[in-house]
C-alpha cells in the first residue's frame, strides 16, 4: 500500500518511501564520525590552551 502526503506550502503530492537499512546504518556512522571529530577538535583546542602541543611533538 502506497502512502502519499501533500506539502501544505506548495500543494504538491509526494509518495512516501521508507528508509532502507543501509540508509540508517550510514546515518549512524555519520553521526559517530561527526561526534568523534568534534571531540578531537575540542581536545586539540584544550591541548593548545594548556600549551602541551601533543601532536606537534
Amino acid at each position: 500500500m502506497k502512502t502519499y502526503v501533500r506539502d501544505e506550502q506548495t500543494g504538491s503530492v509526494f509518495e512516501l518511501k521508507p528508509e532502507e537499512r543501509s540508509d540508517t546504518a550510514l546515518a549512524i556512522i555519520s553521526i559517530l564520525y561527526l561526534l568523534l571529530m568534534l571531540a578531537f577538535f575540542f581536545w586539540q583546542l584544550f591541548d593548545v590552551w594548556i600549551k602541551k602541543y601533543s601532536l606537534a611533538h
